[in-house]
């Protein structure tokens, strides 16, 4: 930890080498084992040149820091730069600093002396005051000369001194410069929040501490108290910051009375955040310490301080152009203004900045701070108005990060490689995303731009959306899209949101609601004349229609978007049209007849260079292998294909399209299956069509049986029949999706064991990407969401959690 503290008021002694160090009476930042308390027993303290504090005894990690300041103090001749860069105090400069003056302490035999220039309090030390410091430590009863000849009695006294300077808490270049001319052997050590440019010097810059240490140093003050899992918790809210890490420690080993649990819970309210990091003293105040960084922004630039203020609107990290965007910069030269201001606030240490990334963030703490910046300057005239400046950037960050969202979606529109570009797009933004449409729906009632903002991200991005949010996120943005299309008197953009919204409804599981709001797309679609419209209303009718069984209601439906989509022109919806006019005529056993349809699908996806693609060649081979036609059998596609009405066929209540309100038991096609199983060659290994197979005789004993859970045995027979090698834990009880869900998941089921507990929407969207991610197939992502959902869904109604596990010896015979 840094000797943060501020000393406005200290008297300074005429003969004082050392400015009195904090109470060290805390652990250190220290990793147990690492080194003896006895290595870092520093020599006799008998004379001023020597008055050094010791050093922790248990100090924690920066080995990469540590050896290169070693190895300068060593054979160097230079100073060694310590800032953070990072931006913070408390990020442990000075335990690292006098970590290293100990390690060297044996080269430096004639002195060892530690200075606090209190570069961040209302009394920093002058460097004549600081040569007066050092030149009383080798003579302490010297009167000094005036300033003129001070510098020269400085450099004589230290010349050829074999000692060690830790200048400690540095202002800045004007403070420090004057204080390292002195020549070797002489060798200085620089803290500072700020980042020096000084000739000679060194820069090491701080960050917070890596998890893993933050963790350990939270194990070495708390002992045996708390769980891993509690602590990595702590160490998360304390954002990793070695002062908050030992603060909170050492709060939860005093109070027996605390769990880490409870601990962690009232850490969690920001409000009360720094009452909770707050030590015995000023220096262990982690609010306190901070705030000397803001305080000092203030009193040397409030404009900047203001710019600062608004970057708190920020949850995550962020580029230039956002920065510009809350600041509400003129678009000429905005970027250049941005990274200028963003450049000055680093070099005070007041952000952060990844190279990997190329962004910039503020730390965890740092954020309420800056927020509230100007009350940290007792009167100051920004203070009055700061809510209404901030209220005003999280607008401007709710519109930028709308637009970001459409640039997103309109990317991945483009095809090609633009796909994965706009998928990127969003998971690099996705924080920042989800904050601003969560403003814009907090401030429903208060701001007139909100019911566009809402509107604007559910619509404008709903392709990406589709693929990024989990179905109850999605069912949340559109209900509040629906409702504000419906204020703003814009028709078309509600039936985008119904359909939308049944999409999701479809993914969560639920069928039948999703037929109700894709026909109430279907309706405003047809009343406002949008023909693109009622074809994706008619197409999605025909997803649910699959889905509950009724196969030829959606060929029926299927047919009737293909007829529109031709009509205007639209290619891509015709694509899709045409794919699911091949997968439910497969369905139905007409390979044959499905074939032409995926051909042409195909097609389109290969000219604009979509991912599905090769996963599409693999789905169009197996439907001819299915169908005993050729690869290369040329197509009479007018023979085949049947005839595409244009007539608007009436929709199906959506009570009238399931056979029963459970998990629609009976939609399975068992002759179908065996036929496939049949067509197979028996291998060595369990193929899907088997499955599939064992599938179909399942559903045909529940159905006799009325019970499920018997069906299910008789599965796992029959599936350890056909082969022992695999392994069983439990299966799913719903026939019909236990088959969907291995046709659409692709492999997930025999990769991916379910957790032993039902999933949150997160764990399970999480799972998903990393699926969906190998496979490189956005359009996958839809159908593996519905299929687990489903399966979840009916075992957490039978009492039967999701865990199975099946493990072929070989994963190619795992088809799609």
């Amino acid at each position: 930890m840094g000797n943060e503290q501020q000393r406005s008021g200290t008297s300074y002694e005429p003969n004082a080498v050392f400015v009195e160090p904090f109470d060290r009476a805390l652990p250190g930042d220290g990793r147990a084992g690492t080194s003896s308390a006895a290595q870092l027993t520093p020599p006799s303290l008998g004379t001023r040149q020597f008055h050094l504090p010791a050093a922790v005894p248990d100090f924690t990690g920066r080995e990469p820091e540590l050896r290169q300041m070693i190895e300068l103090l060593r054979t160097g001749g230079e100073t060694v730069g310590v800032s953070a860069l990072r931006g913070m105090g408390g990020v442990g400069k000075t335990t690292l600093a006098r970590r290293a003056v100990h390690m060297v302490a044996g080269q430096f035999p004639d002195a060892r002396i530690e200075l606090d220039l209190q570069g961040v309090s209302d009394a920093a030390l002058t460097p004549s005051a600081a040569m007066g410091h050092i030149i009383h430590a080798f003579h302490p009863d010297e009167k000094l000369p005036d300033p003129p000849a001070l510098s020269d009695r400085y450099l004589t006294v230290l010349k050829d001194k074999q000692a060690l300077i830790l200048l400690d808490n540095a202002k800045n270049e004007e403070q420090v410069r004057p204080l390292i001319t002195a020549p070797p052997p002489v060798r200085f050590i620089v803290t500072s929040r700020k980042a020096l440019r000084l000739d000679g010097v060194v820069p090491i810059r701080l960050d917070v501490l890596p998890i893993g240490e933050a963790v350990g140093l939270l194990g070495t003050i708390t002992g045996e108290k708390g769980t891993p899992e509690e602590l990595l918790t702590v160490a998360g809210l304390c954002g990793r910051l070695p002062l908050a890490l030992r603060v909170a420690g050492s709060f939860l080993r005093a109070y027996e009375n605390w769990s880490v649990q409870k601990y962690i819970t009232a850490l969690q309210d920001e409000s009360k955040r720094f009452e909770l990091l707050k030590g015995a003293t000023s220096a262990h105040d982690v609010g306190a310490v901070l705030a000397l960084s803001a305080r000092e922004l203030v009193r040397e630039n409030a404009e900047r301080a203001r710019r600062w203020q608004l970057l708190s609107v920020f949850p995550a990290d962020f580029d230039a152009p956002a920065a510009a965007a809350v600041w509400d910069l003129p678009a000429d030269g905005e970027r250049d203004t941005a990274e200028n201001e963003l450049t000055a606030l680093l070099g005070r240490s007041l952000v952060h900045y990844n190279t990997g990334t190329g962004r910039y963030s503020l730390h965890e703490l740092m954020r309420p701070i800056a927020r509230d910046v100007f009350a940290y300057v007792e009167g100051h005239p920004l203070r009055a108005d700061s809510a209404n400046r901030v209220a005003a950037a999280e607008q401007l960050f709710a519109g930028f990060y709308g637009r970001v969202l459409e640039a997103a979606d309109d990317l991945y529109r483009e095809g090609n490689d633009n796909v994965q570009r706009g998928l990127t797009l969003f998971d690099r933004e996705s924080v920042n995303i989800r904050h601003g449409h969560a403003w814009a729906r907090r401030n429903r009632n208060s701001v007139p731009v909100t019911a566009k903002l809402c509107r604007d991200y559910s619509c404008n991005g709903a392709r990406v959306i589709d693929l990024r949010l989990n179905a109850r996120e999605r069912i949340d943005w559109f209900e509040e899209a629906i409702t504000a299309c419906q204020e703003l008197g814009d028709r078309r953009g509600e039936g985008a949101a119904l359909g939308n919204l049944g999409n999701s409804w479809g993914d969560r599981g639920d069928a039948k609601k999703a037929i109700t709001f894709h026909e109430q797309h279907l309706a405003i679609a047809r009343e406002i004349g949008d023909r693109r419209g009622e074809g994706a209303a008619l197409g999605n009718l025909g997803i649910m229609c699959a889905v509950l069984g009724e196969t030829q209601t959606a060929i029926t439906f299927h047919e009737q978007h293909l007829a529109i989509a031709r009509e205007i022109g639209y290619r891509q919806g015709e694509a899709i049209a045409n794919w699911n006019c091949a997968r439910s005529l497969v369905d139905l056993g007409e390979n044959q007849a499905a074939i032409p349809f995926a051909e042409r699908s195909l097609a389109f996806y290969e000219s604009i260079g979509h991912p599905c693609v090769e996963k599409d060649r693999q789905t169009l081979a197996r439907w001819r292998a299915a169908g005993a036609l050729p690869a290369g059998t040329p197509n009479n596609t007018e023979s085949i294909q049947p005839l595409v009405s244009t007539e608007q066929t009436a929709v199906p209540a959506a009570e009238s399209v399931s056979r029963d309100s459970g998990c629609h038991i009976g939609t399975v096609n068992d002759e179908r299956i065996r036929a496939w199983f049949e067509a197979v060659k028996f291998g060595p290994n369990l193929t899907q069509l088997q499955i599939f197979w064992c599938v179909g005789q399942v559903e045909r004993e529940a159905i006799e049986s009325a019970g499920p859970a018997l069906g299910l045995d008789k599965l796992k027979a029959k599936l350890r029949k056909l082969n022992p090698r695999f392994h069983f834990q439990r299966l799913p009880t719903n026939p019909h999706y236990l088959c969907e869900a291995f046709e659409n998941v692709d492999g997930c089921f025999d990769k991916e064991p379910f957790h032993t507990q039902a999933w949150s929407d997160e764990e399970r969207e999480q799972r998903l990407r990393v699926e969906v991610n190998k496979r490189g197939d956005p359009r996958w992502m839809p159908k593996a969401r519905r299929a687990l959902w489903y399966v979840e869904r009916f075992l957490t109604a039978t009492g039967r959690l999701p865990d199975i596990t099946l493990l072929p010896t070989n994963d190619s015979e795992m088809g799609d």
